[in-house]
């Protein structure tokens, strides 16, 4: 008992793949073939023979019975029937090329041929190529209704309802013998252009004539391997079953212990089959092939007898050739009684060209419509599948989306931290600037105090005064006031300053200049000239008289030729980096170069001011 479980794709994408099992009867024995296509490959599942017993008379229940039990899922699988050609009538028809309906022309033809009305006859026919003389040729097998009828109610299982149409439903194809042998031959991976094909059965024989790759002409006769052993069992006077048995098992042929009446016999068959292959050609005398060069490929039950393709070989002019192997079919199988059902179950699969299919119109109508609808639910699928990926395309590129807004959210905090991280050490370092800034800032004040002194020290007059006095505007401001002389008025001193260091660096200096009136205002006046052109000065003028303090001793001056002059200190004097030092909360520009110094009044080449 053979299963055959069905993939899950199958069943979800029937397109995907198909199966068939074809039902290949005969006269002693019936052949089932289960065949898969999937996704065009086709795959052999199952090869089974079920014996037919002479004694037990073939009626419809028994017969389905043998199925069901070789095969319980027979029911549901859709068959394949290979209807004997004895049975049937083959020819060819040249349909004229004016004839408007090929249809209605080949039908008038076929009953003139037969002779048999159209309720009761039954045709179907196939375009060909064209050779020989006819120009616009059609296969076309004819046979009787009720036949075909008899032999579909016979092989097909009957449904639970035993409706007519329902048990039919499952029919996938209806092919002759020739037929399904045309298709085996063809799918071979190098068939041979012209050839004859045979089938050797039990009580019949199937003859096939290819050329140029297609099948011309297909027709049967009595004789096969039943003769065969008759012969035998007549010579020996042996059981039939016995003669079978050996005729299967050891070569009967060879001599010289073979047995002549077997010998007789295949010689008989060979003549057969040699009229039958010169009768056609004769007919076609243009195609100029002679009959003794075209291979003769045997297959069938008769086919795997020991010895007769030897035998047949050293009979005459025809070379009989074991079936060639098909790609798809393992080597190894022994294919000789299953070649007709494999070739049915390609013509069933689709995958034979001009195939005469014996299907009635209403099945092959809804064997069409089942096909449309497995093609619908296979574009539905399709578009599942493409609505799936589409969303599955989405899902990732908003996943990515996701993920990269992530990394930058993480990437923006980092920055955060690093810009809190960066504010805290710039608190750190300006903390640290400003306890280093008292420090600069006395060092500039020291400096600029140094430079302001030099300059003065530089200018050289032939005028009599001396300086009595040089200070910084903040000393000058909070120095102590000396006691003023007799009968002076007293001046109140202003408030000491609380700044120690006023943002604009001022110098006061104090000259005693002997002379009086205008010389001793020329002599301030060119002192002042001299001073504003000294570059660390930004302006010098004469001190106004309510900032003048007597701090000077007037022992080392003269009475009322005390003259003070106010020198403010040029801005930007100092490099950038002393002066971010000295302005917190600012970024540290690059340092620049200071000015170039300058070379002193009446000093040599080369000598700069300290």
């Amino acid at each position: 008992m053979a299963r055959l479980p069905v993939p899950i794709l199958h069943r979800i994408f029937p397109v995907a793949g198909r199966r068939v099992v074809v039902i290949d009867p005969g006269t002693r024995a019936h052949k089932l073939l289960a065949v898969e296509s999937h996704w065009g490959r086709l795959r052999i599942l199952l090869r089974q023979t079920i014996e037919v017993d002479d004694g037990d008379p073939e009626t419809p229940l028994s017969l389905r019975e043998q199925l069901a039990a070789a095969m319980p899922e027979i029911e549901s699988e859709r068959l394949a029937l290979v209807l004997p050609q004895h049975r049937t009538i083959s020819t060819v028809l040249e349909v004229p090329h004016e004839t408007e309906d090929a249809g209605r022309f080949i039908e008038s033809e076929v009953r003139k041929v037969s002779g048999l009305s159209e309720e009761a006859l039954f045709h179907a026919h196939a375009p060909l190529e064209p050779f020989a003389r006819l120009h616009n040729p059609c296969s076309v097998t004819l046979c009787k209704r009720e036949d075909v009828d008899a032999f579909v109610d016979r092989l097909v299982p009957a449904a639970e309802d035993d409706a007519e149409a329902t048990d039919r439903e499952g029919l996938a194809e209806i092919v002759t013998t020739g037929q399904a042998m045309f298709a085996a031959i063809l799918a071979g991976a190098n068939p041979p252009p012209h050839a004859v094909v045979v089938d050797l059965g039990a009580n019949h024989t199937v003859v096939g004539i290819l050329l140029n790759g297609q099948g011309v002409h297909a027709t049967s006769f009595d004789g096969g391997t039943s003769r065969f052993t008759d012969a035998m069992a007549a010579e020996h006077s042996h059981d039939w079953s016995a003669a079978e048995t050996l005729r299967r098992s050891k070569d009967v042929l060879a001599p010289p212990t073979g047995s002549p009446a077997c010998v007789q016999a295949v010689a008989k068959w060979y003549a057969d089959l040699q009229r039958a292959v010169v009768e056609w050609m004769d007919d076609y005398p243009e195609l100029r092939i002679p009959w003794q060069s075209l291979p003769v490929y045997l297959c069938g039950g008769g086919a795997s007898q020991p010895g007769l393709f030897d035998h047949l070989n050293r009979l005459g002019s025809l070379r009989f050739q074991p079936w060639p192997k098909c790609p798809g079919v393992d080597p190894d199988l022994a294919m000789d009684q299953y070649w007709v059902a494999y070739g049915a179950a390609r013509a069933a699969l689709g995958r034979a060209r001009s195939t005469v299919s014996l299907l009635p119109p209403e099945l092959k109508s809804l064997a069409r419509r089942h096909r449309r609808w497995e093609w619908l639910q296979a574009a539905n699928i399709a578009l599942l599948m493409l609505i799936a990926a589409a969303l599955g395309l989405a899902t990732w590129q908003q996943s990515k989306l996701l993920e990269r807004k992530e990394l930058l959210i993480a990437k923006t905090r980092a920055a955060l931290l690093s810009a809190d991280t960066v504010v805290h050490l710039a608190q750190r370092l300006d903390a640290g600037y400003a306890a280093l800034r008292p420090v600069f800032q006395r060092q500039q004040h020291s400096l600029d105090t140094i430079a302001a002194l030099a300059a003065i020290r530089q200018i050289r007059t032939n005028d009599d005064f001396w300086l009595a006095l040089f200070a910084d505007a903040a000393s000058y401001a909070t120095a102590p006031i000396l006691p003023p002389p007799t009968n002076a008025v007293i001046e109140s001193a202003p408030p000491p300053s609380t700044n120690a260091f006023p943002p604009r660096r001022e110098f006061i200096a104090e000259l005693c200049i002997p002379q009086q009136g205008d010389a001793a205002r020329r002599i301030l006046s060119q002192v002042v000239s001299d001073l504003k052109q000294k570059p660390i000065f930004e302006r010098a003028d004469a001190l106004p008289p309510e900032r003048k303090r007597a701090v000077v001793d007037p022992r080392v001056v003269i009475t009322n030729r005390l003259f003070a002059i106010a020198m403010e200190v040029a801005s930007g004097r100092t490099n950038g980096v002393i002066d971010a030092l000295l302005q917190p909360n600012r970024a540290l520009p690059p340092k620049r170069p200071g000015p170039a110094p300058r070379p002193r009044d009446g000093a040599s080449p080369g000598a700069t001011e300290p």
